[in-house]
């Protein structure tokens, strides 16, 4: 089986893997279980480049929302509706 995460980390830009580290890192502390999803998935296998990073959460998105603004992030859009950042 190949190393994904390896592979992923190589192929991240430095603002790619400091943004990745830094949701990893506040939903560890907010006890939620974080995947990796979406395109970046698809750019990993197939070997594109990695346009942008999609995260699920295991939880609720808006109490992660609330972590990431205190550690310094900016959400550029928020739906309460659909629980999306």
């Amino acid at each position: 089986m190949a190393d994904y995460i390896y592979t992923m980390e190589i192929r991240l830009t430095p603002d790619q893997q400091k943004g990745a580290n830094l949701v990893q890192e506040v939903a560890r502390n907010a006890g939620m279980n974080l995947y990796l999803t979406g395109g970046a998935v698809r750019d990993i296998i197939s070997g594109f480049p990695i346009r942008d990073l999609d995260f699920t959460v295991q939880g609720n998105p808006l109490k992660l929302q609330k972590e990431l603004e205190k550690a310094g992030a900016v959400i550029a859009a928020a739906d309460d509706d659909l629980k999306t950042l």
